[in-house]
């Protein structure tokens, strides 16, 4: 069956978005937005983990902090001799898996820099950690 998709009205004007030039700004609104694109992320590409029953789902992601690691210089050289900016954050997965809840906590580091055009992500690393339930889960954005 073919989809039909509605013609915009034609006194519309597209919205055009621009990402801020402010790092903290640009990633609360990113931490915000990312359980919800994440879910269905995981949705539209699980095929395989929900066959074998087991279902994943972004319940929450942190704020963000800005305290950067003191990190040497081992690949990124950057042209203006500037270090990358630096975002901690951790999200707050909830596995079900045949019929047992499983949390996740993981942790990611986020390097940004920022370039004429925007900012431009340098790497993203990421660990997996079980969570502890005697530590609080990070706090939701809403």
């Amino acid at each position: 069956m073919p989809i039909l998709v509605a013609d915009e009205p034609k006194n519309s004007t597209p919205k055009n978005f621009t990402c801020p030039n402010n790092l903290p700004k640009l990633t609360a609104l990113l931490l915000k937005d990312l359980p919800a694109y994440s879910n269905r992320v995981i949705q539209r590409t699980q095929n395989l983990n929900q066959a074998a029953g087991i279902q994943n789902y972004i319940v929450t992601a942190s704020k963000a902090q800005f305290e950067p690691l003191t990190l040497p210089r081992l690949q990124y050289d950057d042209q203006t001799g500037q270090d990358p900016e630096q975002v901690f954050f951790t999200v707050l997965e909830r596995q079900y898996i045949q019929g047992k809840i499983v949390e996740i906590q993981t942790y990611h580091w986020l390097f940004l820099t920022q370039t004429n055009s925007g900012w431009r992500t340098v790497m993203l690393f990421s660990r997996l950690g079980n969570v502890d339930n005697n530590q609080p889960y990070p706090h939701d954005h809403r």
